[in-house]
């Protein structure tokens, strides 16, 4: 499971890999003003899960529009698990 923040526009992505380095990479080179914030290894069913807790702030697809305290929320439950 990873957390990705497009710096142009402040939209987060709440998404899953096999390699999330190279999933940043990726999407570089559509958005070049991407930056990992966290990744959780094994933990890829957490997505659908952050998914429905976050969907009155779905913007698109994968694509959210959180404050800093839904970030720092989502965190620190990631880590408690």
């Amino acid at each position: 499971l990873y957390l990705i923040k497009n710096k142009r526009n402040g939209l987060y992505k709440i998404g899953i890999s096999v390699n999330p380095t190279i999933r940043e990479k990726t999407l570089q080179s559509q958005e070049p003003e991407l930056e990992a914030v966290k990744v959780w290894h094994g933990q890829a069913l957490m997505e659908k899960w952050w998914h429905n807790h976050f969907k009155q702030y779905r913007v698109r697809g994968e694509w959210f529009s959180l404050t800093s305290h839904q970030i720092r929320f989502m965190i620190h439950k990631m880590n408690d698990t």
